[in-house]
């Protein structure tokens, strides 16, 4: 868990970017929506504006039962001896999505994608999958 800790403790300390900035004033401003997704287990997006943004790898600021599936938001420091809130259980982790594990909201990207107009991909190194595919994927259903 320490890891998450450093990395949760790292995101409350950055600020949003240019590129944050840029893509929640083109949330806002664009005539039509503008579906934000992203691999990143931050909150940056949504400190600069954006809404609705999809954390297909989870959000180091929550947390989640294994036991149960309840979720919450975490607190900074967790400890293997934080029970979950709903059912008790000390079955409790960061709510990110680790290797080997299937990220999350696959159905509704796709849907996304199955519907989008127009695709961009930002900042990635373009490895990870399944959204390395992404963008021929979005090509494809044009």
């Amino acid at each position: 868990l320490e890891f998450y800790n450093l990395r949760r403790a790292n995101s409350v300390n950055a600020s949003p970017n240019a590129a944050h900035l840029a893509l929640a004033r083109l949330q806002r401003e664009w005539p039509t929506t503008v579906s934000l997704v992203t691999q990143n287990i931050d909150d940056l997006h949504e400190r600069a504006g954006s809404t609705g943004v999809i954390h297909m790898h989870g959000q180091v600021s929550r947390a989640l039962c294994h036991q149960c599936g309840a979720r919450w938001r975490a607190p900074l420091v967790m400890l293997s001896t934080d029970p979950c809130p709903t059912c008790h259980a000390l079955s409790t982790r960061p709510d990110v999505v680790w290797f080997h594990e299937v990220p999350y909201y696959l159905d509704e990207i796709e849907n996304l994608l199955s519907q989008a107009q127009l695709f961009v991909s930002i900042g990635t190194s373009g490895t990870v999958w399944p959204a390395a595919g992404y963008a021929a994927q979005a090509a494809k259903n044009r």
